[in-house]
């Protein structure tokens, strides 16, 4: 196993200390242990992802999903609705981690960090602020679990 190798061990190790140090990993990770935060997008998502439905039929049946017009306005809604909640979790952690800073780096297409990824759960609603994409990926996900 490369772990057994003391070099590699240490790469390793250098570089999940340096990713650790990388904003957007520290907001991810904060806010997959902030309760409040959890909370608060589960709802939302449950409460939305039935206008998803549709869509996720289409999906899981191999077919072409169909665009909707109120889902660019629940992204918008919930860009809107979350702001304030996101800049408050951010501002828990300890270093508090800047808000704006994270979202353009979400926006920039920068957040790839030489270590161990992160899960998609972890990433998903805070790349749904800056990326619609990323947005419909969430919804589209819980959506069938209903």
């Amino acid at each position: 196993c490369a772990l057994d190798s003391p070099p590699i061990f240490s790469r390793l190790m250098q570089l999940e200390a340096e990713a650790a140090a990388h904003p957007l990993r520290r907001a991810a990770l904060g806010l997959q242990a902030d309760d409040e935060w959890q909370e608060e997008v589960r709802a939302y998502m449950l409460e939305h992802a039935p206008k998803f439905a549709e869509g996720a039929k289409e999906l899981a049946e191999g077919g072409v999903v169909q665009k909707q017009l109120t889902w660019t306005v629940l992204h918008q809604d919930y860009q809107t609705q979350f702001e304030d909640l996101l800049e408050e979790a951010l501002d828990r952690l300890s270093p508090s981690v800047d808000a704006q800073s994270v979202l353009e780096t979400l926006a920039d297409g920068t957040q790839d960090v030489v270590a161990t990824p992160l899960p998609a759960e972890a990433m998903l609603p805070l790349r749904a602020f800056a990326d619609y994409a990323a947005f419909e990926e969430m919804m589209l996900t819980i959506a069938p679990t209903l």
